[in-house]
């Protein structure tokens, strides 16, 4: 990719992230309440481990994009289950 089109990629890249991000809140809350805490502990840290195997083999900036959306599901899902648990 050529420099001149990086930060526009990266800038999109972190809109998608963010927006994926804000969309998962209200379902994965509802989903740790009926499934528990601990299986979706252990789902964003296997999603994480999946992207992080992904992202290197990525040839094109939308393969890229995708593992990185990917890992952005799982850190969110880290994230708001780590409210919870604080919270209980």
């Amino acid at each position: 990719m050529p420099n001149s089109e990086q930060g526009n990629f990266i800038g999109t890249l972190t809109v998608y992230i963010e927006i994926v991000a804000i969309a998962l809140v209200l379902p994965l809350g509802t989903l740790s309440d009926k499934l528990g805490r601990t299986l979706l502990w252990f789902c964003a840290f296997l999603v994480i481990a999946v992207a992080c195997v992904l992202l290197p083999l990525a040839q094109m900036p939308e393969a890229f994009m995708a593992g990185r959306i990917l890992m952005g599901v799982g850190f969110a899902t880290g994230t708001i289950m780590l409210g919870t648990v604080i919270a209980d």
